[in-house]
């Protein structure tokens, strides 16, 4: 269901990749794609009941994987 966004997303981030050469900040969205298709795996995973079968590992790195983005969480360290 997300996936016409995040394509769409894709296509705008590399028309305006000529933009960031003249100085346009554009990490913001680049975080939010990359939180969106985080958000897009887990609703996958969510939707097939595989969660029930996810180690605690694997639990675990899902979540290290959203606190280690430093732009969303800058003072936790690692």
């Amino acid at each position: 269901m997300l996936e016409p966004y995040i394509e769409y997303l894709d296509s705008m981030m590399k028309e305006l990749s000529s933009y960031e050469k003249q100085g346009l900040d554009t990490s913001s969205l680049r975080l939010f794609i990359k939180n969106l298709k985080t958000f897009q795996k887990l609703q996958v995973v969510n939707q097939n009941r595989y969660s029930q079968n996810l180690s605690f590992d694997d639990k675990l790195t899902i979540i290290r994987s959203f606190l280690s983005d430093k732009k969303a969480f800058p003072l936790i360290k690692m």
